[in-house]
């Protein structure tokens, strides 16, 4: 596997388990530590319905390398402020810059991925970057809500 391939892999693993599916099983938790109603909470997960293409398109003619690295950057950045946000407006700001640089990594990453890979393996690369969201899933399973069983 190309050195490339398994750094894209790595990162897209990283930033599903913590942008997707994670917060999900928190948001009992965030909701208490910031004094909010549980359906407010719930907003820091639905702001991921917004804004990917935008910003797709609005860095199309950046170089793929440069834009990949500074989106891991950003991304990191916002969810270290995401992390230590005191209050919900801070958290929500968090979020939803987050928002554009997970899809945009997903993205470019994606296009990247397509590279890097023999045109025989061309097929297979985007069920790889399904099994790994998959996986993501089933990881944060247990670390949202170490008390809840597998079935609930």
């Amino acid at each position: 596997m190309p050195p490339a391939l398994i750094a894209l892999t790595i990162a897209a693993y990283a930033t599903g388990t913590t942008e997707e599916f994670l917060i999900v099983g928190l948001l009992p938790t965030v909701a208490t530590e910031l004094g909010i109603a549980l359906l407010l909470a719930g907003l820091i997960v639905s702001v991921y319905a917004f804004g990917a293409p935008k910003v797709t398109a609005l860095t199309g003619r950046m170089p793929r390398k440069a834009l990949l690295l500074g989106q891991m950057a950003l991304f990191i950045a916002v969810n270290v402020l995401a992390a230590l946000a005191l209050s919900y407006p801070v958290l929500l700001a968090g979020r939803v810059l987050s928002v554009f640089t997970f899809n945009l990594g997903l993205a470019v990453g994606g296009w990247v991925g397509g590279l890097v890979v023999s045109p025989l393996s061309l097929g297979t690369t985007p069920l790889v970057g399904a099994a790994l969201v998959a996986l993501a899933f089933l990881a944060t399973l247990r670390r949202a809500r170490p008390a809840a069983p597998l079935s609930a």
